[in-house]
């Protein structure tokens, strides 16, 4: 992310509950993929987090903490953040697993949000992706795969997967 940002207002403990449950996210359906890593990693770049605090980050994808005892330890607006990079982190791959599914509904009944208001939010998604897709066109460097990723996060929301 180059655009400022709310995340960089969190403290250190804030910070470190929002990367916990992005990490959920990543590890939530078992199936760790390189994008989902990247996306972690580049996070706790930008958070600036020491190098053992990313470790230990890295250490709950294998046994990742309870949910439930995660979000009873963070504020609203740690919660709020980590729900709108869920969906990111979970979008990376293409595609939503039921098990990201739950998880997502989890984290948006914790903050309160509805379903058009979570809808929207996956909407926001698929935007992302166009907006990415056509900054890269505009520049004449499209990315394998783009046309294809947006296809399919579509038809996932179109399924109501």
């Amino acid at each position: 992310m180059l655009f400022p940002d709310i995340s960089d207002q969190l403290d250190a403990d804030e910070r470190g509950a929002y990367v916990t449950l992005l990490v959920l996210a990543a590890a939530v359906d078992g199936r760790l993929k390189s994008e989902e890593l990247a996306v972690l990693e580049s996070v706790m770049g930008r958070m600036l987090m020491h190098p053992d605090v990313r470790a230990k980050q890295r250490m709950l994808l294998e046994s990742p903490p309870d949910i439930k005892e995660v979000l009873g330890a963070t504020t609203d607006r740690v919660r709020r953040l980590a729900l709108r990079d869920t969906l990111l982190v979970c979008a990376i791959d293409g595609e939503y697993s039921e098990e990201e599914i739950h998880l997502i509904r989890a984290l948006a009944e914790r903050c309160g949000l509805d379903d058009n208001e979570l809808a929207k939010l996956f909407d926001w998604v698929t935007e992302g992706w166009y907006w990415m897709t056509t900054g890269r066109e505009l520049c004449g460097i499209p990315m394998l795969g783009d046309m294809e990723l947006i296809k399919q996060i579509k038809e996932s929301l179109q399924r109501g997967d």
